[in-house]
């Protein structure tokens, strides 16, 4: 993500805000790199209810083998 930023003319540490659509894996996964927030200085919205699903316990443990690193 971080590249297309900076080709566009911004710096990753200009955007302030991010707004999510939903938690699958190919909405956030740009927010990281390398073990570091990609956006340093970004929040990041979303709907309470996608949050608390993606970040339960129960969830996880109830969730097939192969969706468990989605957790």
């Amino acid at each position: 993500m971080a590249w297309q930023l900076v080709a566009a003319g911004y710096r990753p540490e200009q955007v302030d805000e991010v707004y999510l659509t939903h938690m699958h894996a190919d909405h956030i996964g740009g927010l990281m790199s390398e073990n570091r927030r990609a956006l340093p200085n970004a929040v990041v919205r979303a709907d309470t209810r996608d949050v608390d699903y993606w970040l339960s316990k129960e969830n996880m443990q109830a969730a097939p083998a192969a969706a468990k690193r989605f957790f």
